[in-house]
């Protein structure tokens, strides 16, 4: 554990694992509502997504080494940001889940994630380093890049229509 922040701000760092995840579900339904406001497309997904559907990857996908790191304010006991990052057996690293309260940008805290996700992966040797960005999110890019992640090819998702009656006017 260690502290950091602005002029008023302790910010207090929770290294673990798994065990940590059930402190990470309040944020990352925060996470969630702003992937469902900001999707043109796929705002059924977030609608409908749940915390432990999200987790599910992480306790089932064989040989994956997952860390959480928690930021909680020393003075408020309140946790206000987390990263989630997994190495899989093929020895790649993703940062696969980061949030920030708003209140608690600009003060550092995305920074010392990213940097300890970072050291995490370099200590397990990673061969490649992946982060999955939400459509609709693309204004966190320039964040990733000053960690050297950056667009190397998109992937489109095929989204059914709800019922095809209803596009063409048949019954």
């Amino acid at each position: 554990m260690g502290g950091e922040g602005g002029s008023m701000t302790q910010i207090v760092y929770v290294q673990g694992a798994l065990e940590l995840l059930p402190r990470v579900q309040p944020l990352w339904l925060k996470l969630n509502d702003i992937h469902l406001a900001n999707s043109n497309y796929f705002k059924h997904h977030y609608h409908d997504f749940t915390f432990e559907e999200r987790c599910k990857r992480f306790s089932e996908e064989a040989q994956l080494e997952v860390m959480v790191v928690l930021a909680c304010d020393a003075a408020s006991s309140m946790d206000v940001a987390y990263c989630i990052s997994s190495v899989n057996s093929a020895m790649v690293g993703e940062v696969d889940s980061l949030y920030v309260e708003q209140d608690y940008r600009k003060l550092g805290v995305g920074d010392r994630l990213m940097k300890q996700a970072m050291q995490w992966m370099d200590a397990l040797q990673v061969k490649r380093r992946i982060i999955a960005v939400a459509e609709g999110n693309e204004m966190v890019l320039p964040f990733y890049q000053r960690y050297g992640f950056y667009p190397r090819k998109i992937i489109l998702e095929y989204i059914a229509p709800q019922d095809e009656r209803l596009e063409t006017g048949e019954e």
